[in-house]
């Protein structure tokens, strides 16, 4: 399902996200991929716990009419800032509106630097890379979802590699073959 062509970015229906197996929501391939590397990251001896994953875009006034309570949304998250009790946010009051990548169900905060250092050495993989360097602020703990990186997704980096060395070990048998039967 194609959620940017069908949706606006923080108004994704639950037919358009997924679960993981704690209730967080993202979008399909991001949920399975996050459920990959927290798998594998458990056999290291390491929880990836969330603190926030799907955002809803909300309104205006989620923070300051203290609806907040009620659901943690892109707005609240935007207007905490602006008060200087959060961290930085996407700014939805842009023509754009709502833009975080939390809205398209792609972003993830993950608490606890044991989990956020796994992540950043291992979570590449996974298509799971280190977005919080790239803020104005430094945000350990903000990862985006990357299905390009992704070398377990179909289609992926280690399939176009297992098709290139099959076409090698074929170039390969038919010139033997070829050689052997002159």
């Amino acid at each position: 399902m194609d959620v940017k062509a069908l949706f606006e970015n923080g108004r994704i229906p639950p037919r358009g996200l997924k679960a993981t197996d704690a209730g967080d929501l993202m979008q399909k391939d991001a949920t399975e991929a996050f459920m990959r590397m927290k798998n594998d990251a458990k056999k290291d001896g390491v929880e990836l716990k969330l603190s926030q994953a799907y955002r809803e875009c909300g309104r205006k006034g989620d923070y300051t009419e203290r609806r907040c309570r009620d659901g943690f949304t892109q707005w609240c998250a935007w207007e905490k800032y602006k008060a200087g009790r959060g961290n930085l946010a996407a700014n939805p009051t842009t023509s754009q509106g709502c833009k975080s990548k939390h809205g398209w169900g792609v972003a993830i905060d993950v608490s606890g630097s044991k989990a956020q250092r796994w992540i950043k050495e291992n979570g590449e993989k996974y298509g799971w890379w280190w977005a919080g360097g790239t803020f104005s602020q430094i945000e350990n703990w903000h990862f985006e979802y990357d299905p390009a990186r992704d070398t377990f997704k179909k289609g992926g980096k280690n399939t176009i590699l297992l098709v290139l060395l099959a076409l090698g070990v074929i170039t390969i048998g038919v010139g033997i073959y070829l050689a052997k039967k002159k």
